[in-house]
Protein backbone atom coordinates (compact mmCIF):
# COMPACT_ATOMS: atom_id res chain seq x y z
CA UNK A 1 0.00 0.00 0.00
CA UNK A 2 1.47 3.34 -0.95
CA UNK A 3 1.87 6.23 1.47
CA UNK A 4 -1.15 8.30 0.52
CA UNK A 5 -3.44 5.31 0.27
CA UNK A 6 -2.23 4.48 3.76
CA UNK A 7 -3.07 8.00 4.85
CA UNK A 8 -6.35 8.26 3.04
CA UNK A 9 -7.68 4.79 3.67
CA UNK A 10 -5.89 3.93 6.91
CA UNK A 11 -8.05 3.02 9.86
CA UNK A 12 -9.14 5.84 12.13
CA UNK A 13 -7.28 6.10 15.41
CA UNK A 14 -9.12 7.09 18.57
CA UNK A 15 -7.76 10.29 20.06
CA UNK A 16 -4.25 10.09 21.43
CA UNK A 17 -4.32 11.22 25.08
CA UNK A 18 -1.65 13.89 24.58
CA UNK A 19 -3.03 15.29 21.33
CA UNK A 20 -5.78 17.85 21.18
CA UNK A 21 -8.25 17.53 18.33
CA UNK A 22 -6.93 19.77 15.55
CA UNK A 23 -8.79 22.88 14.46
CA UNK A 24 -9.81 21.34 11.15
CA UNK A 25 -11.19 24.57 9.68
CA UNK A 26 -7.87 26.40 10.09
CA UNK A 27 -5.83 23.51 8.71
CA UNK A 28 -8.11 22.95 5.70
CA UNK A 29 -7.87 26.65 4.77
CA UNK A 30 -4.07 26.52 4.52
CA UNK A 31 -3.59 23.03 3.09
CA UNK A 32 -3.89 21.25 -0.25
CA UNK A 33 -5.67 18.43 1.59
CA UNK A 34 -9.41 17.97 2.05
CA UNK A 35 -10.94 17.43 5.48
CA UNK A 36 -11.27 13.65 5.14
CA UNK A 37 -7.66 13.41 3.95
CA UNK A 38 -6.48 15.47 6.92
CA UNK A 39 -8.42 13.32 9.35
CA UNK A 40 -6.71 10.22 7.95
CA UNK A 41 -3.34 11.97 8.08
CA UNK A 42 -4.12 12.68 11.73
CA UNK A 43 -4.70 8.95 12.26
CA UNK A 44 -1.32 8.23 10.69
CA UNK A 45 0.27 10.91 12.88
CA UNK A 46 -1.23 9.37 16.02
CA UNK A 47 0.37 6.03 15.13
CA UNK A 48 3.89 7.44 14.97
CA UNK A 49 3.88 10.30 17.50
CA UNK A 50 5.61 10.14 20.85
CA UNK A 51 3.81 9.89 24.19
CA UNK A 52 3.72 13.68 24.46
CA UNK A 53 1.80 13.89 21.20
CA UNK A 54 4.75 15.29 19.25
CA UNK A 55 6.81 13.74 16.50
CA UNK A 56 10.59 13.42 16.26
CA UNK A 57 12.72 13.40 13.13
CA UNK A 58 13.36 9.67 13.61
CA UNK A 59 9.62 8.92 13.79
CA UNK A 60 8.94 11.14 10.78
CA UNK A 61 11.63 9.43 8.74
CA UNK A 62 10.44 5.96 9.87
CA UNK A 63 7.76 6.18 7.19
CA UNK A 64 9.34 4.45 4.16
CA UNK A 65 7.76 6.80 1.64
CA UNK A 66 9.02 9.83 3.53
CA UNK A 67 12.47 8.31 3.98
CA UNK A 68 12.73 7.86 0.21
CA UNK A 69 12.45 11.64 -0.32
CA UNK A 70 15.95 13.16 -0.03
CA UNK A 71 14.48 16.52 0.96
CA UNK A 72 12.18 15.28 3.76
CA UNK A 73 14.74 15.35 6.57
CA UNK A 74 15.80 18.88 5.58
CA UNK A 75 12.17 20.01 5.55
CA UNK A 76 11.61 18.52 9.02
CA UNK A 77 14.78 20.16 10.36
CA UNK A 78 13.64 23.50 8.92
CA UNK A 79 10.29 23.17 10.69
CA UNK A 80 12.09 22.27 13.94
CA UNK A 81 14.21 25.40 13.59
CA UNK A 82 11.11 27.52 12.94
CA UNK A 83 9.33 25.98 15.93
CA UNK A 84 12.48 26.23 18.08
CA UNK A 85 11.90 22.64 19.18
CA UNK A 86 13.33 19.16 18.62
CA UNK A 87 9.82 17.77 18.14
CA UNK A 88 6.91 18.92 16.03
CA UNK A 89 3.16 18.93 16.45
CA UNK A 90 0.45 17.86 14.02
CA UNK A 91 0.22 21.29 12.36
CA UNK A 92 3.92 21.17 11.49
CA UNK A 93 3.55 17.60 10.23
CA UNK A 94 0.75 18.66 7.89
CA UNK A 95 2.71 21.71 6.71
CA UNK A 96 5.62 19.46 5.68
CA UNK A 97 3.40 16.87 3.98
CA UNK A 98 1.52 19.70 2.28
CA UNK A 99 4.71 21.06 0.72
CA UNK A 100 6.01 17.60 -0.22
CA UNK A 101 2.69 16.46 -1.65
CA UNK A 102 2.22 15.82 -5.37
CA UNK A 103 -0.78 18.14 -4.99
CA UNK A 104 1.56 21.12 -4.46
CA UNK A 105 2.66 22.90 -7.61
CA UNK A 106 6.21 22.84 -8.91
CA UNK A 107 6.45 26.55 -8.11
CA UNK A 108 5.38 25.99 -4.49
CA UNK A 109 7.93 23.21 -4.15
CA UNK A 110 10.80 25.27 -5.57
CA UNK A 111 9.95 28.27 -3.39
CA UNK A 112 9.76 25.96 -0.35
CA UNK A 113 13.13 24.47 -1.31
CA UNK A 114 14.66 27.97 -1.41
CA UNK A 115 13.18 28.66 2.02
CA UNK A 116 14.27 25.37 3.62
CA UNK A 117 17.77 25.49 2.17
CA UNK A 118 17.97 29.16 3.17
CA UNK A 119 19.17 30.17 -0.27
CA UNK A 120 20.72 33.58 0.10
CA UNK A 121 19.73 35.58 -2.94
CA UNK A 122 21.62 38.82 -2.49
CA UNK A 123 19.82 42.17 -2.42
CA UNK A 124 19.79 42.12 -6.24
CA UNK A 125 17.76 38.86 -6.10
CA UNK A 126 20.61 37.05 -7.89
CA UNK A 127 22.11 33.62 -7.21
CA UNK A 128 25.78 33.20 -8.08
CA UNK A 129 27.30 30.00 -9.48
CA UNK A 130 28.90 28.95 -6.19
CA UNK A 131 25.59 29.38 -4.37
CA UNK A 132 23.81 27.32 -7.04
CA UNK A 133 26.37 24.57 -6.53
CA UNK A 134 25.87 24.64 -2.74
CA UNK A 135 22.09 24.57 -3.17
CA UNK A 136 22.12 21.57 -5.49
CA UNK A 137 24.66 19.73 -3.34
CA UNK A 138 22.38 20.21 -0.31
CA UNK A 139 19.46 18.88 -2.28
CA UNK A 140 21.05 16.10 -4.31
CA UNK A 141 24.32 15.43 -2.49
CA UNK A 142 23.69 11.91 -1.26
CA UNK A 143 22.25 10.67 -4.52
CA UNK A 144 25.04 11.50 -6.97
CA UNK A 145 28.76 12.09 -7.26
CA UNK A 146 30.48 15.48 -7.20
CA UNK A 147 31.20 15.07 -10.92
CA UNK A 148 27.49 14.55 -11.63
CA UNK A 149 26.58 17.56 -9.44
CA UNK A 150 29.15 19.73 -11.22
CA UNK A 151 27.67 18.61 -14.54
CA UNK A 152 24.16 19.65 -13.45
CA UNK A 153 25.42 23.04 -12.25
CA UNK A 154 27.27 23.61 -15.54
CA UNK A 155 24.22 22.53 -17.54
CA UNK A 156 21.90 24.91 -15.68
CA UNK A 157 24.48 27.70 -15.89
CA UNK A 158 25.01 27.19 -19.65
CA UNK A 159 21.27 26.92 -20.42
CA UNK A 160 20.49 30.13 -18.57
CA UNK A 161 23.56 32.15 -19.54
CA UNK A 162 21.66 34.66 -21.67
CA UNK A 163 19.51 35.66 -18.70
CA UNK A 164 22.42 36.46 -16.41
CA UNK A 165 22.64 39.75 -14.60
CA UNK A 166 25.87 41.32 -15.85
CA UNK A 167 26.07 44.32 -13.52
CA UNK A 168 29.50 45.90 -13.83
CA UNK A 169 31.93 44.70 -11.18
CA UNK A 170 29.64 41.89 -10.04
CA UNK A 171 30.01 38.16 -10.54
CA UNK A 172 27.54 36.67 -12.99
CA UNK A 173 24.36 35.33 -11.47
CA UNK A 174 20.97 33.90 -12.22
CA UNK A 175 17.90 35.84 -11.17
CA UNK A 176 15.58 34.15 -8.72
CA UNK A 177 12.70 34.30 -11.20
CA UNK A 178 14.68 32.66 -14.01
CA UNK A 179 16.14 29.98 -11.74
CA UNK A 180 12.70 29.26 -10.28
CA UNK A 181 11.21 28.85 -13.75
CA UNK A 182 14.05 26.58 -14.82
CA UNK A 183 13.93 24.40 -11.69
CA UNK A 184 10.18 24.01 -12.12
CA UNK A 185 10.84 22.46 -15.53
CA UNK A 186 13.47 19.98 -14.31
CA UNK A 187 13.06 16.59 -12.70
CA UNK A 188 14.61 18.03 -9.53
CA UNK A 189 11.08 18.30 -8.18
CA UNK A 190 11.20 14.54 -7.67
CA UNK A 191 13.74 15.12 -4.92
CA UNK A 192 11.28 17.33 -3.04
CA UNK A 193 8.16 15.21 -3.40
CA UNK A 194 7.01 12.30 -1.29
CA UNK A 195 5.91 9.76 -3.88
CA UNK A 196 2.59 8.30 -2.81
Amino acid sequence: MNFFKGLLYGREIDGHPAIETPNWNNIVKTSVFKLDELQNIFGRYCKICLEDGLISLARFMSQPEVASCPFAAMAFSHEMESAKSDHLNFSHYVRILDKLSPLSSALEKVEYMFDVLQIDFDNRDILEKGELSIMLKSLLGGSMSQIQLDGIVESIWDNLEESFDHEEGKEEGISRAVLTEHLCSLDLQNFITVQF
